[in-house]
């Protein structure tokens, strides 16, 4: 039986450093989180309509984090989009619950932007992330404002994790 001292007394055990996403679930992933990496992808819709690219539920009893997004526009040999073009050709809306219908509440500065978020390859992280509760249908829709519908297609892609609502303080105010 060796008698060597363990290296961990005294200091936190391997447990304890996985304890501040335990405590703090909407800033680190917890023990229990479960990642999800959601793509879709749609045919660019008709002048003037407008067409869901992703969409994914929350699942019950969890809350999470979408910690990445990317959004591509493919030409396909019809005609480019072209970001920062004035007026935009194409304009994207992205709703953090979209369950009542496209009228529901957007997520903050992302409410009909006409930029590409990083790609579907390489989406971009998100600082602070965008918070997402149980239920909610986050959906990604494309309006095609001015664009000569070809053979393109728009395709998106939300990266995160999903936590159990219970971690969460009860004063959070996410129910």
């Amino acid at each position: 039986m060796s008698t060597k001292p363990n290296p961990l007394a005294g200091q936190d055990s391997y447990r304890e450093l996985f304890r501040t996403g335990n405590i703090f679930p909407w800033l680190y992933p917890p023990v229990d989180f479960l990642h999800f990496d959601k793509f879709g992808s749609v045919a660019l819709p008709a002048k003037s309509a407008s067409a869901t690219v992703l969409q994914f539920t929350v699942p019950r009893g969890r809350n999470g984090r979408i910690t990445h997004l990317g959004v591509d526009v493919v030409a396909n040999g019809g005609t480019a989009f072209v970001v920062g073009v004035v007026p935009a050709t194409l304009t994207f809306n992205f709703f953090r619950d979209a369950s009542q219908g496209l009228t529901g509440p957007l997520f903050p500065d992302y409410e009909s932007f006409s930029f590409l978020p990083g790609s579907v390859i390489q989406p971009i992280p998100f600082v602070d992330g965008l918070l997402v509760v149980e239920n909610q249908q986050v959906t990604l829709i494309v309006n095609n404002v001015n664009l000569t519908k070809d053979t393109q297609f728009v395709a998106a892609r939300a990266v995160g994790y999903f936590y159990p609502k219970n971690r969460e303080p009860k004063e959070s105010g996410n129910k």
